[in-house]
């Protein structure tokens, strides 16, 4: 099962929900009642259709947000069709875009992949935008802010759940090997630590960020000196993340929660790049990359690899709150031998939890 879904799936089973576990899904589904909820990977039934597919289009999340006053990088949408009549340097000129630039794919990428950091000029962006439109039916330009640290912000039912800030892939000279070997070195070791999908990945991106550095994969760094391979910071795509405990300003935290608004996302997870989250983001010192529905859950435990989690556990009682009747009938048919008073109390409580769920002031 994914590590994702197993995580919801362990804080399903330590709540007390009946839960099937399915191959075909990657995951398992949940009977709640007459209600059956499927988690697959890392998705979830908490958010409904149309906001998923809102989110998961990048130009469109982006100018949502620009719409509603949130700061984002100045962007622009090319399909194939319009790439194949050279109208890239038109639609640029339009928007007024200035390099460096990202271009990614416009929709249903995930861990990064086809991200192109800090390209530097036209030529170079309609090579790799041409790359990408044989996968892709579009792509997505936008400003590069390059020189800010990355947060994701986890955000669920208008609360923020968790905040992780992570790290581009990076090598460490030694001294004998060049950086290609010392990128092989690196991810064998994390193949045999955390897995497969984490390793660093040669393409242009990379040959890139070395070429701002005035290094190749064929330069042997000095013993310590610490290398950037790439300005993306995934974790599937070599990068680290950092749990220790992050502050955040009022500002930034009501703009994350906004995005979520706007986007009608219970669930989601925030991108963000700026100099500093207690410093509200203005589109000069930090912007909101984007936001994922389907949000990375484990990145946001100290040990990535851990199976119970304490961020799907909170996400997860969520179903008992949805569903509190249901819940507390399947409880006490668990739990026969209950005495009275117990049932009693439980019964007491699920009044006070209807009544605080239901009843607004």
């Amino acid at each position: 099962m994914n590590k994702h879904a197993l995580a919801y799936y362990t804080s399903a089973v330590k709540l007390g929900f009946s839960v099937i576990k399915d191959d075909r899904l990657s995951g398992f589904w949940m009977l709640i009642g007459k209600h059956r909820y499927y988690f697959s990977y890392s998705s979830t039934p908490i958010n409904n259709s149309t906001s998923t597919f809102i989110s998961e289009n990048k130009y469109i999340t982006n100018r949502l947000l620009h719409d509603n006053d949130i700061p984002v990088a100045n962007s622009v949408a090319i399909s194939a069709t319009e790439f194949s009549f050279n109208l890239l340097k038109i639609r640029i000129q339009e928007q007024g875009l200035k390099f460096p630039v990202v271009v990614k794919p416009l929709s249903w990428t995930a861990l990064g992949a086809g991200v192109i950091c800090n390209v530097q000029n036209l030529n170079n962006l309609f090579d790799n935008a041409q790359k990408l439109l044989q996968k892709h039916s579009g792509v997505v330009v936008e400003e590069f802010y390059g020189g800010l640290k990355s947060y994701r912000i986890l955000v669920f039912k208008n609360k923020i759940l968790a905040i992780t800030t992570r790290n581009p892939a990076m090598v460490i000279g030694d001294g004998i090997n060049n950086i290609m070997t010392l990128i092989r070195m690196e991810n064998k070791k994390k193949i045999e630590l955390i897995g497969i999908e984490k390793q660093m990945l040669i393409n242009e991106e990379i040959e890139y960020c070395l070429g701002e550095q005035g290094l190749t994969l064929n330069n042997v760094p000095k013993s310590g000196r610490k290398i950037f391979v790439c300005h993306t910071v995934n974790v599937a795509r070599g990068g680290t993340i950092d749990n220790q405990p992050v502050t955040i300003c009022r500002e930034n935290k009501n703009i994350a929660l906004k995005v979520a608004q706007i986007l009608n996302l219970q669930l989601a997870g925030i991108d963000v790049a700026c100099e500093d989250l207690n410093k509200p983001i203005d589109g000069v010192s930090g912007i909101i990359i984007e936001a994922n529905f389907n949000p990375n859950i484990i990145m946001h435990e100290n040990n990535i690899d851990i199976v119970e989690s304490t961020v799907a556990y909170k996400i997860m009682r969520h179903f008992i709150f949805k569903h509190p009747l249901h819940y507390l009938n399947s409880q006490f048919k668990k739990n026969k031998n209950l005495r009275s008073y117990t049932r009693m109390l439980i019964s007491i409580a699920a009044v006070i939890v209807l009544t605080a769920y239901y009843i607004k002031p």
